[in-house]
């Protein structure tokens, strides 16, 4: 499983040049099912370039523009390790491929920009977790959902923490003590070392410079995201790691115990006894201050309002219906946006995914709801920083 970040979000919003491929597709991990998802994603290929010409892409040039996506098809490795979804995404820039914990309707999008829409749940939470497994033999990250829990292939994280404990070389501060005076024979020079700490604490420090070396590389998968990470191990361990720690939104509470003599299914269990409290507190608070801040200027529903302000930067919280489209174009250079009865036209889009996108990139909140769940009668809304 591969994560999603900001990062991934900035890169294909940098990369919309020319015709942009969006395809989605269901994938098997196990069984004689897995031959299927290679086929599938010919079939899929096969459909953007077909929208392609009758966008007057001459054939070849849709042939080349597709040519890294239709190499996968002949890639063994690749479709040994896969998950429960996959996301292609194809510009004439980059091709950008993501195996996801979601198993996606199949779908092919070509437009002037990448269609994030089935992504949006993993950029604003909706439930989502880390967890960080600490043993002895092994240190997993996995990712979560409410339904959902299944690791993430990490090449940042460094080895198991026995096995970095067994190699690391610990200096040690040691001072020569030569006492002539007692001296045990003439001539003999009597040395004596004095080490800093007993064996307590020389484990303790020794777990601690891991736990940075394990923050570092943790930061290069969830650095900017704004999502929980739960810790599970056995208990002397979090104190530890938390003293490590950069990451910003790690749970107060952790899974005690080793965590290879848990189930996936009972891990993710007990995350979900921490993280479902979280979402809900979270999202109750802000409704809250949305309702508080009506009639200030500081909350609107007013898609026009919110739209242009989540680009600016200017939406601290924003509330938006999953399955509801709000159609309509917007010019970032004057702040415009028009509204329109459904999809087509020039530079028409789905304002919704715009604004929950640039909330996301600008370090605000985003809450996915219902319609019926949604303050007020809309399809968005949100909280203004000023």
């Amino acid at each position: 499983m591969d994560a999603f970040t900001k990062d991934d979000v900035k890169n294909l919003l940098d990369n919309e040049t020319g015709w942009c491929v969006s395809i989605f597709l269901p994938t098997r991990r196990t069984g004689p099912e897995t031959e299927q998802n290679p086929i599938r994603l010919k079939n899929l290929l096969q459909k953007a370039e077909e929208a392609l010409i009758s966008r007057e892409m001459r054939r070849p040039d849709a042939q080349a523009l597709l040519a890294d996506a239709r190499a996968l098809l002949r890639d063994a490795m690749f479709w040994r390790r896969q998950s429960d979804g996959l996301a292609v995404f194809i510009s004439p820039t980059l091709t950008s491929v993501y195996r996801m914990p979601v198993s996606f309707e199949e779908l092919v999008v070509v437009n002037r920009d990448f269609h994030l829409k089935p992504l949006l749940p993993f950029l604003v939470g909706d439930g989502r977790f880390y967890l960080l497994a600490l043993s002895q033999k092994s240190v997993r990250l996995l990712e979560g959902t409410r339904d959902s829990i299944s690791e993430i292939e990490a090449d940042s994280l460094p080895p198991s923490l026995a096995e970095a404990l067994r190699y690391e070389q610990v200096e040690r501060h040691l001072q020569w003590h030569t006492p002539a005076a007692e001296a045990s024979a003439p001539g003999a020079r009597q040395a004596m070392f004095h080490g800093q700490g007993g064996p307590e604490e020389g484990a303790k420090n020794r777990i601690l410079r891991y736990f940075h070396v394990l923050d570092e590389g943790l930061r290069e998968v969830i650095a900017g995201q704004n999502v929980p990470l739960v810790l599970a191990g056995v208990e002397y361990l979090f104190p530890i790691y938390r003293e490590a720690n950069s990451y910003p939104h790690l749970l107060e509470k952790g899974i005690p115990g080793n965590p290879e003599e848990l189930s996936a299914q009972e891990l993710h269990r007990r995350a979900w006894e921490l993280v479902g409290p979280y979402y809900d507190r979270a999202r109750e608070e802000a409704l809250e201050k949305y309702q508080s801040l009506l009639g200030t200027g500081l909350a609107s529903a007013d898609p026009r309002e919110v739209v242009a302000g989540a680009y600016y930067g200017r939406v601290e919280s924003l509330f938006f219906a999953v399955n509801c489209h709000i159609w309509g174009t917007f010019d970032p250079r004057s702040g415009e946006v028009v509204l329109t009865s459904g999809p087509q036209g020039e530079g028409v889009e789905d304002l919704s995914d715009l604004a929950t996108i640039h909330t996301i990139l600008n370090q605000g909140d985003a809450y996915p709801a219902s319609q019926e769940d949604m303050p007020e009668a809309c399809a968005l809304a949100a909280i203004f920083r000023y």
